[in-house]
């Protein structure tokens, strides 16, 4: 096969030009376009279900979601492993997939499993929360929110990640979720007064209806007038304190009870489980997570536009500090290795012609390594197959080992015949003149054609001797 393209492209020169230069400009354009990483993603698909019970312990979540889970999962095709890890109130099931498998069709079995499991679960236990498609390797940007000293509160910045940062990160193309960590949480708080709660005969049974029902919306109908249609709509939902503390909550006598003459409504921060601090003091992180096979360049370069634009929204004294940003990671690892590849690529050049002393054999291979690193694109590109540390080591060892092979074939350790051998052989046609005895014309039988030529060789090595 290969054999006969060479010999193809022989006799088509112009043709094999033309083809070798359309595919190195294509293979140039999809260089170009190929995603950027460090090292290629080799993980495995891996998923983990989260489920949580406040009010089972760890013997009792093992038995009761822990084992069903497992058995539904354990069916499934390519599944290499499944694992769980129970703790008070909450359990996590691993299922680990073959490395040659799907991703997306891998998670799509785990979640019609989990959503057939669900109902059998115990009852007070939340919905199963399974993970994207996403690791640690696919968290490429991390910052903090700041602010100066009496200008922003922990609970503001909180605000401003929940709603502003988070909201327009997720829309940048490749974005897959946006974590946020520190801070405090806003809440809408009810604390009970026990006392209070006494005096007036009031059950907690009646305060959590009571809270239930004042922050919903209720249809109503419509009302037709004439040719118009009015819309009815009862509006409930809580906008401020004062709604919640005019909430009631029974009625005794003819005395509305209130929800403000039982408890306390406040605005007050969640309870959290942990903190994020820098050496001034505690800060708001953000870390952004990619999509599963998304460029992390081109995802990094929009999250930072969208990090400009938020800058100019935010209230006087906030700041957005860039902590980790993977894409520089990724253009100081690439950069070294394109350095190197460049050095290594001049120094074999620069060899072949020192200790070839032909200037045709090094410019060969001087132009064989650009076109081969163009011509790489037309496979890499339909292969999926991104820029990393791995395939530009493949570039410079491609490099190297063509130099290695023109000073194995082409340098001075030659035979002491080489000007000989290196001498154009006599053509078919003139070795069949010979021949034949000055009859020209073409052999056109390959077979033919060889041993006519070594006849003549041979004929002509006896007339040397002699």
């Amino acid at each position: 096969m290969i054999a006969k393209i060479l010999k193809g492209s022989f006799l088509r020169p112009g043709l094999s030009l033309i083809t070798v230069l359309a595919a190195c400009v294509l293979g140039g354009v999809w260089l170009q376009d190929l995603r950027r990483d460090v090292f290629p993603d080799l993980s495995a698909p891996v998923f983990n279900i989260i489920v949580q019970n406040p009010a089972m312990g760890t013997e009792e979540l093992e038995t009761g979601v822990a084992v069903p889970m497992e058995v539904a999962l354990a069916g499934l095709p390519d599944v290499r492993r499944i694992r769980s890890n129970s703790t008070l109130g909450v359990t996590q099931i691993s299922v680990e997939f073959e490395s040659d498998a799907d991703y997306y069709r891998s998670r799509q079995f785990v979640a019609e499993r989990v959503a057939q499991v669900a109902s059998q679960l115990p009852p007070g236990t939340d919905a199963p929360l399974l993970s994207s498609l996403t690791g640690r390797l696919n968290e490429i940007y991390e910052f903090t929110l700041e602010a100066d000293p009496g200008t922003a509160d922990l609970m503001t910045l909180r605000d401003l990640s929940e709603f502003e940062v988070r909201n327009r990160l997720l829309a940048v193309p490749g974005v897959a979720a946006v974590e946020r960590l520190g801070g405090y949480l806003r809440q809408f708080q009810v604390q009970l007064d026990p006392e209070r709660l006494s005096a007036r005969g009031i059950s907690l049974d009646q305060i959590e209806h009571a809270a239930e029902g004042a922050n919903i919306n209720a249809a109503g109908g419509f009302v037709t007038e004439g040719s118009m249609e009015w819309t009815v709509r009862a509006i409930g939902r809580v906008q401020s304190i004062d709604d919640l503390r005019n909430t009631v909550v029974a009625v005794k006598g003819k005395t509305p009870v209130m929800l403000g003459d039982v408890s306390d409504i406040r605005e007050a921060p969640a309870i959290r489980r942990g903190i994020a601090h820098r050496l001034k003091g505690e800060v708001v992180s953000c870390r952004v997570t990619k999509q599963f096979g998304a460029d992390t360049v081109k995802v990094s370069e929009g999250i930072r536009q969208a990090l400009d634009e938020i800058t100019k929204t935010l209230p006087k004294g906030v700041h957005v500090r860039t902590v980790y940003d993977q894409s520089q990671l990724i253009a100081s690892a690439l950069g070294g290795v394109e350095r190197a590849i460049l050095i290594g690529a001049v120094l074999v050049v620069v060899v072949l012609f020192v200790l070839l002393g032909d200037f045709r054999a090094a410019l060969v291979v001087t132009f064989t390594l650009p076109l081969s690193i163009a011509l790489a694109g037309v496979i890499l590109k339909p292969l999926g197959i991104g820029i990393n540390t791995m395939t530009l080591g493949g570039f410079g060892h491609r490099g190297r080992s063509a130099g290695r092979c023109r000073d194995h074939h082409g340098g001075k350790h030659r035979p002491p015949d080489h000007r000989a051998a290196r001498r154009r052989p006599p053509s078919r046609e003139r070795a069949c003149c010979r021949h034949r005895g000055g009859a020209s014309y073409r052999v056109r039988n390959p077979d033919r054609d060889r041993r006519v030529h070594a006849f003549v060789c041979h004929r002509r090595n006896r007339r040397q001797n002699v």
